[in-house]
């Protein structure tokens, strides 16, 4: 199958679609055992502005071609016991937009570039950003990007292993959040490459 092809099946993806394209407790658990899905739902452009950078905004991700997109989170059961190394949550998500532009866009000019010129800054309510460094990842499909981030909360310092891969229009997200500062770039990897057969898998039917 080639990419213009893959591509084109990508576009009018409709949020039920987007929902059955991420992986879920049962796939997740092969990596990482004793979690439990935490957050899960659509995730529209008002609460991405409303989760991200101070002066986000939704007509912001509206105009970088961003439509909607849906959101699975597994957590421990004890955030109290963690020890530094330990991994604490396990995210995916599948982004829809306008066009595959936009996608190429956003990876660079959203995902990683922000984060970069944020250092310093918050996230969200309570979380620093410290650090930023891009990681190679030449393993999937089409065009791929990852991080790592580390924030300082109330609980310490955590870390963000982060990638980011395209489809087409869609835009697939893995992360792994770790306590301490440490990158988690193979299993973020390995959970990654799994969103993408499952993204393409349902692709094809």
């Amino acid at each position: 199958m080639n990419n213009i092809r893959l591509n084109s099946m990508t576009y009018d993806t409709d949020i039920s679609k987007l929902e059955s394209m991420v992986l879920d407790l049962e796939e997740i658990s092969i990596y990482l055992s004793g979690l439990r899905v935490v957050n899960e739902g659509i995730l529209t452009n008002r609460q991405l502005a409303e989760s991200g950078f101070h002066g986000d905004t939704e007509s912001y991700f509206l105009n970088q071609g961003r439509k909607t997109g849906f959101m699975r989170e597994f957590g421990i059961r004890n955030l109290e016991k963690m020890s530094d190394g330990d991994d604490f949550v396990i995210g995916c998500v599948a982004h829809s937009f306008e066009n595959d532009r936009s996608v190429n866009d956003w990876m660079e000019q959203v995902f990683l570039k922000r984060f970069v010129d944020r250092i310093g800054e918050l996230i969200g309510v309570n979380q620093k950003l410290l650090d930023v460094k891009e990681i190679l990842s030449e393993h999937f499909f089409d065009h791929s990007l990852a991080v790592h981030l580390i924030e300082e909360g109330p609980e310490g310092e955590v870390s963000f292993t982060i990638i980011d891969f395209k489809i087409g229009t869609l835009l697939g997200v893995c992360f792994v959040g770790t306590k301490g500062r440490h990158s988690r770039m193979e299993l973020c990897e390995q959970i990654g490459l799994a969103l993408e057969q499952k993204m393409v898998t349902y692709l094809l039917g």
